[in-house]
């Protein structure tokens, strides 16, 4: 068993009992005890910032409803640019493809003229009579 034989154990005792009777003295008078009274104060206070933090919690629903909206916005425009880059990439691959088709093209009729050229040389080289020297 704890003894109480400190002069802070003798003092806080006294408080205790004198607040008792001063909360049966309140309740003779059909008034509301110190911790029912405290608690009439304390609760609007509690109940108004419980009212703040709700309105708070609703505008940040809305933020975050638009925020939402933005990225699903946003991840379309890059879906949509995605799109078309590819499709941009891809004619552009298409051109080249042709345009070196066209250069392939260009190159084989070059080396045929140049065979030619070099034939019709050759030939007239050896209907050339040869010179003494």
């Amino acid at each position: 068993m704890d003894r109480y034989n400190k002069p802070e154990d003798l003092k806080r005792i006294v408080l205790t009992v004198e607040k008792i009777g001063r909360d049966i003295d309140r309740i003779q008078k059909n008034d509301k005890i110190e911790f029912e009274n405290t608690l009439s104060k304390i609760i609007p206070i509690f109940q108004k910032r419980i009212g703040r933090g709700e309105k708070d919690l609703e505008e940040l629903k809305i933020i975050k409803d638009r925020l939402n909206g933005n990225i699903a916005d946003t991840d379309k425009a890059l879906d949509e640019i995605m799109n078309r880059l590819d499709n941009n990439v891809a004619e552009r691959f298409k051109k080249i493809k042709y345009e070196l088709a066209d250069f392939k093209d260009d190159i084989i009729t070059g080396l045929d003229t140049a065979n030619k050229n070099m034939e019709m040389i050759l030939k007239e080289k050896g209907k050339q009579k040869p010179t003494k020297k």
